[in-house]
């Protein structure tokens, strides 16, 4: 049953907006934030890197185009085109792809700072999560 279930296992049994919200928060803060920055962090932005070099400099942290280019996809992704590609909506949000190339470019410095993507996953969930739960109840 594994931790999906554990989260899972409130909702189930109760039905009521505690299980719903511990849900949405260990979705948010567990899967959301982590699995992105595994994806965009973690390879994109290492393989990049890999063939780049990191040839620049910002406050002590050296960074390479992986940073950069890790980011505006990061950005691109989120602005839906796959979605408008599969049907689902023709809404592309360019503010939003805008928004997250500048968070990716957060997320690629605390990613370089502390050699890990642990930090930049619990900074991409957490929020998230937190802000998530709390528009539940209002």
């Amino acid at each position: 049953m594994g931790l999906l279930g554990v989260a899972l296992l409130p909702q189930l049994v109760t039905g009521n907006m505690a299980g719903k919200a511990l849900v949405t928060f260990l979705t948010y803060a567990l899967f959301v934030g982590f699995g992105e920055e595994i994806l965009y962090r973690g390879y994109i932005h290492s393989r990049l890197n890999a063939v780049f070099g990191k040839p620049f400099t910002f406050h002590d942290v050296t960074y390479g185009w992986g940073s950069l280019i890790a980011a505006l996809i990061f950005g691109l992704t989120h602005i839906g085109i796959l979605r408008s590609m599969l049907g689902i909506s023709g809404v592309m949000t360019w503010a939003w792809g805008f928004w997250t190339f500048f968070g990716g470019l957060v997320f690629a410095y605390v990613r370089e700072k502390s050699g890990s993507i642990l930090a930049p996953a619990l900074l991409h969930g957490l929020p998230q999560a937190i802000a998530t739960v709390v528009l539940l109840f209002f």
